[in-house]
């Protein structure tokens, strides 16, 4: 028996009831029933029955109708709230598989879900102020007596989680202000504009900072960081999006599984890209990183490297193209048949070095078009006009069909 919440009455087929249920009185009747699309059908009979569920047995009325495409009975609100069963409740199928999957990535990342603050421990952070500046000891400001209490305990709290640590004398004091939240609890702040905010230095961009930057640069174009590209080695393309821009990087993979790159590019998201959405942004960053690295990729198998699953399915090589995909996606795939690759999944965590380059504010115009990708595409591949599921007259025709539209 199959369930419909949306069915008010209990069905049965004629040759259900015929071959299963004859021995049961079959008797008129007069109920007509409607059908979404604006049909209606006239029942062959009713007839009650006893139905057993859970231990529970009810008499339940059953509507018999004439042998349609499901052989099954179908069990109504009639029965359903005979039977207790709660169906407006049930608005949600959690699949099993992907709850165990949910359970796993909470004990695989149980430092993020603890309830912890989080603590930033790979170098000390000192502030740069004035140095011709004297301490600021300002005087404390009264809290309500009615706050007392929850600030004590929140200092405490504090105390305890390693944020702040009691000093008995101090040569700063900034004035504590606690703020109300919406659960009656107690956020502590600090005025600092009354202190430490009116004497810190301005950082400035300075003859250090970019001899520093100067020699990063050369260390990531050296033998050190980079190696010549080898047509024997394996290859492998890791790329990333961010809201701002694109990263990439090419290289090969060793003897002994480790990775050493060939080079580094990246670039800046037009106005009209930064408003794809994250999955066509990332889809982005792939088409660019193929077709920055074309004289390494063309005709050989490599493998593209990405920490955002959906593109897993949307630009799997062995997956349809999909008729309904928007024309950006499709033009995307096209281009991308003329390779031979594999997709893998990495955690954020093992992309470190894209994310990096995909955060640079680059300002060029080295932007995918419509055209480059034809043009790189024309030896692979053949647009068909016709690919379009539907055309202008196919819906102009059914929209004409369709009473609610044809009034808009």
């Amino acid at each position: 028996m199959e369930i419909d919440s949306g069915a008010a009455a209990s069905v049965i087929t004629e040759q259900f009831f015929n071959g299963k249920l004859s021995n049961c009185a079959l008797k008129s009747s007069y109920k007509k029933f409607n059908f979404f699309d604006g049909t209606s059908i006239q029942p062959v009979g009713q007839f009650t029955a006893k139905v057993e569920f859970n231990n529970k047995i009810v008499d339940c009325e059953f509507i018999v109708v004439k042998s349609t495409g499901n052989p099954y009975p179908l069990c109504g609100r009639n029965l359903l709230s005979k039977l207790g069963i709660s169906w407006v409740q049930l608005n949600n199928i959690q699949d099993s598989k992907k709850s165990r999957s949910l359970n796993e990535l909470l004990v695989e990342y149980k430092d993020l879900f603890s309830g912890k603050l989080g603590e930033y421990a790979h170098m000390e952070v000192h502030l740069e102020l004035n140095s011709d500046i004297q301490p600021i000891l300002h005087k404390h400001r009264c809290i309500p007596f009615a706050h007392k209490l929850a600030v004590e305990k929140e200092l405490q709290r504090l105390e305890e989680s390693g944020v702040i640590k009691k000093r008995e004398l101090c040569q700063w004091g900034t004035p504590l202000v606690p703020v109300l939240k919406p659960d009656c609890s107690i956020r502590l702040c600090s005025d600092y504009k009354a202190t430490i905010n009116r004497y810190i230095k301005d950082i400035h961009w300075s003859k250090i900072c970019d001899k520093a930057f100067n020699k990063i640069k050369t260390i990531l174009m050296s033998e050190q960081v980079l190696t010549h590209y080898n047509p024997d080695l394996p290859i492998v393309l890791t790329r990333d999006a961010s809201n701002n821009g694109l990263g990439a990087v090419l290289s090969h993979v060793l003897s002994d599984n480790s990775e050493k790159p060939i080079h580094f590019a990246s670039r800046a998201l037009s106005s009209a890209e930064k408003k794809y959405s994250t999955t066509h942004k990332d889809a982005l960053a792939v088409v660019w990183g193929v077709t920055k690295n074309y004289q390494y990729l063309k005709g050989r198998e490599f493998t593209i490297k990405s920490d955002h699953k959906p593109l897993m399915t949307l630009l799997d090589e062995d997956k349809v193209i999909p008729k309904m995909a928007s024309g950006r996606v499709q033009r995307w795939e096209f281009f991308l048949s003329g390779f031979k690759y594999k997709i893998e999944f990495i955690k954020g965590t093992n992309n470190k070095a894209t994310e990096n380059l995909s955060r640079i504010s680059i300002s060029n115009n080295d932007f995918i078009t419509k055209d480059d990708l034809v043009d790189q595409a024309l030896d692979v591949i053949s647009f068909v006009d016709h690919f379009v599921p539907v055309d202008y007259l196919q819906i102009s025709s059914e929209t004409s069909k369709d009473p609610t539209v044809k009034k808009s």
